[in-house]
């Protein structure tokens, strides 16, 4: 069984199928096939110089030892780009409940207690009404997906898809800013009524986000072919996607969004 597995993936490695083996379309050439821009794209991977990249034979597949590429420094601009949505998304809902459950304070006239101790509030709809929006907008958020993930596929494009849903979030946070401004605090079922459409506005934005966001930031691979190089010890490796995929999420990703959701819980 493994001798078969080496004998694919040397088949697979020497294969000049038209199509077959091409590299997803990183940042720029997907913003270039959008706006119906020409640019090249070659059945052969190449380096960043241009230098073609030798694919290895199977002798070198079942020997050499495989490592990851470097992480293009494009991909850590679309992670600082999921890393604020995160931080839009987790700074609104962290103050939502308190925001509908809890009643104006005793003069104050934005939600805020300037007591040491004391607990902010705005609209005093109680606990009921305050859960509810909090699992419609998770519910929401999380079924929105599936509808961006289409049209994305299908009808506009990733990059246009996320445009909009960004669009369509900073809609809703700016409803939402308007439902907690100290004159329409004033008139609660107004104010709870102006909430609801911007979280709605604001949900859907997010979930037409999420599902593009983070498939856009792996394809930032600017290879996806293995090759052999050649490390700086002299010693002969086999440049993995795989692995270089896996570096990305676990160096990049995950920290980020273990890094923000520390910060909103403190």
């Amino acid at each position: 069984m493994a001798m078969i597995g080496v004998d694919n993936a040397a088949d697979i490695a020497a294969a000049e199928v038209k199509g077959v083996g091409l590299p997803s379309p990183t940042l720029e050439k997907q913003i270039a096939m959008e706006n119906h821009e020409p640019f090249e794209q070659s059945l052969h991977d190449s380096d960043d110089d241009g230098t073609p990249l030798r694919k290895p034979t199977a002798e070198e597949l079942d020997t050499l030892r495989r490592v990851p590429a470097k992480i293009p420094w494009i991909a850590f601009t679309v992670a600082f780009v999921e890393l604020c949505e995160r931080f839009a998304y987790y700074g609104t809902t962290a103050v939502m409940i308190n925001f509908i459950q809890q009643p104006l304070p005793d003069g104050s006239t934005t939600g805020n207690d300037p007591r040491p101790n004391g607990q902010p509030g705005a609209l005093d709809y109680g606990q009921r009404a305050a859960t509810g929006a909090s699992l419609f907008n998770r519910f929401w958020a999380y079924f929105i997906p599936l509808i961006a993930g289409y049209l994305a596929d299908a009808k506009w494009g990733r990059l246009k898809t996320i445009y909009i849903a960004i669009g369509v979030a900073m809609f809703g946070h700016v409803i939402i800013i308007v439902s907690a401004i100290p004159g329409v605090i004033k008139n609660p079922d107004g104010a709870i009524a102006c909430f609801f459409v911007g979280l709605l506005f604001f949900a859907t934005g997010v979930g037409g986000f999420k599902p593009n966001i983070s498939p856009l930031f792996a394809e930032q691979l600017s290879s996806r072919a293995m090759h052999v190089t050649t490390l700086k010890s002299g010693e002969n490796v086999v440049v993995d996607p795989a692995l270089t995929t896996q570096r990305m999420f676990m160096q990049v990703e995950i920290p980020l969004d273990c890094f923000h959701k520390m910060l909103i819980k403190n």
